[in-house]
């Protein structure tokens, strides 16, 4: 029995229609069970034929399915034509009956009951049908979502394989040709977890639709990835921590708490729990923070990036990749892993021109990169920006400020020096870069705190610092952890302390 439906012709129309509405329903309802997928004779369904010779109609041939599918017994309701209409007749188009999902119906017993139905499907879009019923199966069991290599592909070279997934990334999120390049290398560089010494952690901001889309198009390329919607300590406790997987988190919401638990989740051996079940978190982690980034500080060794889209009046985001595209980048990342995870082990790449805390991320992501030295070297330009903006600003922030004021006072001789003279040369300093934000000394003394120089009470002309060897010596030490961040003009050529430092102060 011939499977397809056959819509059009040229032939004056004929009509092949079966006795009962039933057979020629649009879904042929089959149930779960056996013994109820059988048509009134009593033999299987596995696929319905109705051969229908129509001309054609106003409706087209989808017009002419549903006359078919919708039809009186006996009959097939159809829009007149023309006799021209009718000497051109539409091109015939082939159609299936396939077993589509499972629906939820009202079963004999008035209550909820799953059963399978046939489902007409035109010649060429079998697939779609087949994604629909595995979405489904998905929905139902989440865990089948997590994309898996299943054997060894070739991957080629590195450049071969970053230039692909960087394409893909692109078009599947019309992001730059920057951040699209910062989401390669922070992919690659899940797949050796066990590998590095931190886990540099993903962050990103922008519209909740961006950065659901960011999201879900790293699931492709990550090892062993989970999305999760926000973050608990729960959450986090339920997972199977034996693969350590890759987490995409959606959380706008988190917590200062939570931010500092993933802090520590980037280094191995910080452990979470209770007596005798204990857990460690550590492993790769992007997590999506909402339009711009938390107040608090976010998990150190980490890099952002905005998944703000190129084109803002109407971007266009690539289809969804198909399960064998998907397929195939697993296997080519799950043999660069095992072809090159020791050598991302013992690999000596450095960053030594970036400061200290951007310098652990790029060593960690630039050691993922083998036999590739060019992407190396386009790393260290990409993180060498970002690098500068954070020391930009930390020269403006309070504490840069509070040292500096207190340098140029100790350089003016003073034995001793009050947290009020120092917020008035913070401010001063403030007034002579255009700044009108002006700080208390309150607040002033709690930086210099934060910064290791404590205060005390000076008698009754208020808190201040006993300026004592140790304390310049300390004071100086601070001066030089500000000087990539711009603070190199509160040194004095007569000071020998300065002079000690100048050397390293340049190069730290």
């Amino acid at each position: 029995m011939d499977t397809s439906t056959t819509i059009g012709g040229a032939k004056p129309p004929t009509h092949q229609v079966p006795a009962t509405r039933e057979a020629t329903a649009n879904l042929i309802e089959s149930e779960v069970t056996t013994q109820d997928a059988a048509t009134p004779e009593g033999n299987a369904v596995d696929a319905q034929t109705v051969d229908i010779k129509v001309p054609s109609n106003p409706l087209g041939d989808h017009g002419a399915v549903d006359a078919v599918l919708h039809g009186e017994r006996g009959t097939v309701r159809q829009a007149a034509s023309t006799p021209h209409e009718a000497s051109v007749p539409p091109a015939a188009r082939q159609y299936s009956k396939l077993p589509g999902p499972r629906e939820v119906v009202l079963g004999k017993n008035k209550s909820g009951a799953f059963k399978e139905f046939l489902v007409p499907v035109e010649a060429g879009h079998e697939s779609s049908l087949e994604d629909i019923v595995e979405r489904g199966k998905t929905l139902c069991h989440p865990w089948r979502g997590t994309p898996l290599p299943v054997h060894i592909e070739p991957y080629g070279t590195t450049s071969e394989l970053f230039t692909e997934i960087k394409k893909t990334i692109l078009e599947q999120t019309s992001l730059s040709n920057q951040v699209s390049a910062v989401l390669t290398y922070w992919s690659l560089s899940t797949w050796f977890f066990d590998s590095l010494a931190i886990a540099p952690c993903l962050v990103i901001t922008g519209s909740s639709f961006e950065g659901d889309v960011v999201l879900r198009t790293l699931q492709t390329f990550c090892r062993f990835s989970f999305l999760m919607a926000g973050v608990t300590s729960a959450g986090l406790k339920d997972i199977n921590w034996t693969g350590h997987p890759t987490l995409l988190l959606f959380d706008p919401n988190l917590t200062k708490s939570m931010a500092a638990l993933l802090a520590c989740s980037t280094s191995p051996g910080y452990m979470v729990g209770a007596t005798n079940d204990y857990l460690d978190y550590f492993g790769p982690k992007a997590i999506y923070l909402g339009e711009d980034l938390p107040t608090f500080p976010i998990p150190r060794s980490s890099i952002h990036v905005n998944a703000t889209a190129m084109s803002r009046v109407c971007p266009r985001y690539g289809r969804p990749l198909s399960d064998s595209i998907v397929q195939s980048f697993q296997n080519r990342l799950f043999d660069y892993r095992l072809k090159n995870m020791v050598r991302v082990r013992d690999s000596e790449f450095d960053a030594s021109d970036l400061p200290p805390d951007t310098r652990a991320v790029a060593n960690a992501l630039g050691a993922c990169i083998v036999d590739a030295p060019e992407l190396q070297k386009e790393l260290v330009s990409l993180l060498t920006p970002r690098a500068q903006q954070q020391l930009g600003d930390r020269s403006t922030s309070l504490e840069a400020l509070a040292a500096e004021a207190t340098l140029r006072l100790c350089h003016q001789g003073k034995l001793q020096i009050f947290v009020r003279e120092i917020a008035d040369e913070v401010n001063r300093i403030q007034t002579s870069r255009g700044e009108t934000l002006k700080f208390t000394a309150e607040k002033v003394g709690h930086k210099l705190k934060k910064v290791g120089l404590y205060t005390r009470r000076l008698g009754s002309a208020g808190n201040g610092l006993l300026i004592d060897h140790t304390t310049r010596v300390h004071l100086h030490d601070v001066a030089a952890s500000f000087v990539d961040a711009g603070f190199g003009h509160a040194e004095n050529v007569h000071c020998f302390l300065c002079n000690e430092n100048k050397g390293p102060m340049q190069t730290v």
